[in-house]
């Protein structure tokens, strides 16, 4: 089981679910600063500790994902830290999900499930955004239809 939230980080230095975040002015050109709640199982993978431009952050994972399916093997890091995601096509249908900067995590889960949990939170993400900014996410949305 993986489980993928999004936190928008607000004036205040709180993080909030991407879905109580209305308030939040999405303007263009904007920096949007926020986390990624990544668990495998009960496993941390992504935390609220690393925050960066969400934006930026979520093209980077919706990228290697669909690298990954293609590939095997994928890695990106956070654009404005030393933390790296990493995915990589282990045994039986499996994928092991990794990330690590100052602290290793990783865990295994079934293909499948990754690539669900990530094209689900991707589009949760990037039609809350559009909903409130005047950017374009068509390259991402062509991206997250690309999997399955």
């Amino acid at each position: 089981m993986i489980t993928i939230e999004t936190y928008i980080r607000n004036a205040e230095g709180e993080f909030l679910p991407l879905g109580e975040t209305i308030s939040i002015s999405f303007q263009a050109n904007r920096r949007i600063c926020g986390a990624i709640d990544m668990q495998v199982g009960y496993r941390p993978i992504l935390r609220l500790d690393t925050w960066d431009d969400i934006d930026e952050l979520w093209a980077y994972i919706v990228s290697m994902t669909v690298k990954f399916k293609k590939t095997g093997r994928a890695c990106t890091l956070y654009p404005s830290q030393s933390t790296s995601l990493i995915f990589e096509r282990i045994e039986n249908g499996l994928v092991k999900v990794s990330s690590g900067g100052s602290t290793r995590r990783a865990a295994a889960l079934p293909e499948s499930e990754l690539l669900t949990a990530v094209k689900t939170a991707g589009y949760s993400y990037f039609d809350t955004v559009e909903s409130y900014s005047n950017q374009g996410y068509a390259r991402q949305f062509s991206q997250l239809s690309q999997l399955p």
